[in-house]
């Protein structure tokens, strides 16, 4: 299962979304921990899925103010968590997906998101609830903490 888009049309270009995932993904290499790749890239995919959709909603400065404060707050649930923690950069981004996902339920309570969806043999796609993935996303995240992953 690979989700490919959600159904909110954008009217314009998601530059900070770009921008910021941009910024996240050159701030990974150079963190030193990189125990956390796979929720990384879970939070880059649900970032880079429904980041611009928000966007569009709250327009670049506040979009830009909710992801930094998400990742503010990311950074002190890591303060919080202690320092054998993985690196900054993954509290953040996760921080920052977290905050951008619930704004996307705020804001789009009913949304679908275009999956591809393979099985041997067959591949088809299908409008799945963006509600489901986004709760499929915070199970993901509570398994990776509890296996040492992120």
């Amino acid at each position: 299962m690979f989700p490919i888009k959600d159904n909110i049309p954008n009217e314009r270009f998601p530059l900070v979304t770009v921008i910021l995932i941009a910024v996240v993904v050159v701030a990974y290499p150079l963190s030193n921990n990189h125990a956390g790749l796979l929720p990384f890239l879970l939070d880059i995919l649900f970032l880079g899925l429904l980041g611009p959709s928000v966007e569009g909603a709250l327009g670049r400065v506040r979009f830009c103010a909710l992801c930094v404060l998400g990742g503010l707050l990311g950074l002190g649930a890591r303060a919080v968590a202690g320092a054998g923690t993985p690196s900054p950069v993954l509290f953040s981004a996760s921080g920052m997906t977290a905050a951008v996902l619930g704004g996307y339920l705020l804001r789009y309570p009913r949304a679908r998101v275009l999956t591809l969806v393979a099985v041997p043999f067959f591949t088809t796609i299908v409008e799945i609830p963006a509600v489901l993935l986004i709760g499929l996303w915070v199970l993901l995240q509570l398994y990776f903490g509890a296996a040492g992953l992120g």
